[in-house]
């Protein structure tokens, strides 16, 4: 005869599974470990998590060492530029430390008493706006185009990033020159910027720079008028190799 289910396994699995906490999980993975070990390898927002069940991690919170821990571990590119536009300046002072961490650690410990916090907040909140692209406009993009919109992007935000840091500092010097720095890249954005507006078409019409955070020159003008000609000129020589292409893929046999 048939025996049931319920008779050839008798044993039910448990209807609920037993789950640890949130917050006994963080405290679990978090355990005797010094925050300012742990920094470097966690996020901000998990620090944040794991001061609810360890007292040292919610102490350590408040100290400025912690958070300069955070900058150099997540903004080492941005904290890299700036120190690249110092080091410009101040060549032979910067020259007598080679170690690039030591002078990184140097760099942040200039800021004021109490301010790696608020840096910290500032450089999560940095975009590149109004250089965003949504996912539709990114259609009218050719790939080539898509690269150099990617790779001037970033540039910029780490540009950005840099000047956070340097605004932090009070070094005027050197954010004046990473604004000025910022003005190629910004001019290759603002013309595919303009590209994707058209659809595709290139049209040689100023756009209002002021609006892009750039000073009107003839100078300026007349790079930008460059910058949209070799645009031009690429996207007809991608257009042209595509048809080739085509052609070979109909002639192949």
């Amino acid at each position: 005869f048939w025996l049931k289910p319920q008779q050839r396994f008798p044993f039910k699995p448990p209807t609920k599974v037993r789950r640890c906490s949130t917050l006994a999980a963080m405290s679990f993975l978090v355990g005797p470990a010094p925050p300012m070990v742990l920094a470097p390898f966690l996020a901000a927002e998990d620090l944040q998590a794991s001061a609810a069940v360890s007292c040292a991690a919610r102490d350590s919170l408040n100290k400025d060492l912690l958070w300069r821990l955070l900058l150099a571990a997540h903004y080492k590119p941005a904290l890299r530029q700036l120190l690249v536009v110092i080091k410009a300046e101040q060549s032979q002072c910067a020259a007598a430390v080679d170690d690039e961490d030591v002078q990184l650690d140097q760099l942040l410990a200039e800021l004021p008493e109490g301010s790696a916090r608020q840096v910290y907040s500032r450089l999560t909140t940095t975009s590149c706006q109004p250089f965003i692209l949504h996912p539709r406009a990114r259609l009218v993009l050719e790939i080539h185009e898509l690269r150099d919109w990617n790779k001037h992007q970033q540039k910029l935000l780490l540009h950005l990033q840099a000047e956070c840091v340097a605004r932090a500092l009070h070094d005027e010097g050197a954010v004046q020159r990473l604004r000025e720095s910022m003005g190629p890249d910004t001019l290759e954005l603002i013309a595919l910027q303009a590209l994707v507006a058209r659809g595709g078409k290139v049209d040689v019409q100023m756009p209002n720079f002021s609006e892009q955070g750039i000073d009107w020159s003839p100078q300026v003008e007349q790079t930008f008028k460059q910058i949209l000609v070799r645009r031009a000129e690429q996207r007809r020589s991608w257009l042209r190799q595509q048809r080739d292409f085509l052609l070979q893929d109909l002639n192949w046999q």
